[in-house]
């Protein structure tokens, strides 16, 4: 009964991250707004916009360079948005449910175009944070040896969140602690 959160397709463009992001804010805001909150749920929590973790994994799978480029972007501000609104767990499960998992650690491996390495790195980190299913599901992907590659052969971007990926996926979690050692991380 209630319209999924966001639809990428249909934001305004702009040649600025902050006004899309502005934009996509207060699009969010508006339907909060206009949202009464059910008597039997006192924490009500807005739904994970499953259409669109389809449509992003479906271009992460089979989009061309520039829809896998937008499908990157688009996975980090729902990511931001989704933890912003108190819905990042439940949106980290529909992103490995709906196979992003594979198709990040192939761009963050073999993503020479652009700026695709930094992005997947991010997007891994952003699915990997304090999510355990994640983190197994990233290192039996291979994702271990890829950010510790970006780690050390990396740009600074690449460097940068393929480090902030690593520390995601080490978090509480043992297996990937020894993974990463023995991939080369220390």
């Amino acid at each position: 009964d209630f319209a999924p959160l966001l639809l990428y397709s249909s934001m305004p463009r702009s040649s600025k991250a902050e006004d899309f992001d502005e934009a996509i804010r207060a699009r969010l805001e508006d339907v909060y707004a206009s949202r009464e909150p059910e008597p039997e749920e006192p924490e009500s929590r807005p739904p994970v916009a499953h259409a669109e973790v389809s449509s992003i994994a479906a271009r992460l799978q089979a989009g061309s360079r520039k829809e896998k480029r937008k499908a990157l972007d688009a996975l980090g501000k729902l990511a931001v948005l989704a933890e912003d609104v108190g819905i990042l767990k439940e949106t980290q499960a529909a992103f490995r449910e709906a196979g992003c998992v594979a198709p990040l650690v192939a761009l963050a491996r073999d993503g020479r175009v652009g700026d695709q390495q930094w992005r997947s790195s991010y997007a891994l980190a952003m699915i990997a944070a304090n999510n355990q299913e994640n983190q197994t599901a990233i290192r039996e992907a291979g994702g271990l040896e890829v950010l510790v590659g970006l780690m050390r052969d990396g740009t600074g971007g690449e460097r940068k969140w393929a480090l902030v990926g690593l520390a995601h996926l080490a978090n509480s979690n043992a297996e990937n602690q020894a993974g990463i050692v023995q991939a080369g991380g220390l």
